[in-house]
């Protein structure tokens, strides 16, 4: 970090922010490079991540509907840090709305298979184009996340025209902004 020209980190909140909403206590902790390295203030420059419209789109041939829920789930302690934990008492909850979690690895697919109850469809790793068309066919995209910088799934969800539900930690309260209604 020292030795380069410039850091490039895709939002403010990996530069320097607090996370609440991973610590039980609510005082939360320092996150950003800044609390780690202070020294390379200036080489910062933040750099948003550009997305492509024309791919990331609203189908309106497509019929939405459920709850989706989309990360790289390769081990348990990420499925745990992306949330799916929450999702599934979400699920229980709320039996009448189908929720589909996908991004599970094989190994972590068989491993909170018999956990799911019946209204959860669990898939697979997903290209791009297996995304889109997720993302596309669902009305709604959650992202309950203890950590996170930029999600990209939660911005190309949006431009597929999902509704975001996001945790209130790194940069998921500004990408969503706006979107929310009173």
């Amino acid at each position: 970090y020292q030795a380069a020209t410039y850091l490039c980190p895709v939002s403010e909140a990996l530069v320097a922010s607090i996370n609440t909403y991973a610590d039980p206590s609510g005082v939360g902790y320092k996150i950003g490079v800044l609390y780690h390295i202070p020294e390379v203030k200036d080489k910062i420059r933040v750099i948003s991540t550009d997305y492509d419209s024309d791919f990331w789109n609203v189908d309106d041939n497509v019929r939405r509907g459920g709850i989706l829920a989309l990360s790289y789930i390769y081990q348990e302690q990420t499925f745990f840090v992306k949330g799916f934990d929450i999702l599934i008492e979400c699920a229980k909850l709320l039996p009448d709305q189908t929720f589909t979690f996908a991004g599970f690895s094989p190994e972590m697919m068989v491993k909170f298979k018999n956990e799911l109850p019946v209204n959860v469809t669990i898939l697979s790793f997903q290209n791009k184009e297996q995304a889109r068309r997720l993302y596309q066919s669902h009305q709604v995209f959650v992202i309950p996340s203890m950590t996170e910088g930029l999600p990209n799934t939660l911005c190309e969800a949006m431009l597929c025209g999902c509704i975001p539900v996001g945790s209130e930690v790194g940069a998921i309260p500004q990408v969503i902004g706006a979107t929310v209604s009173s």
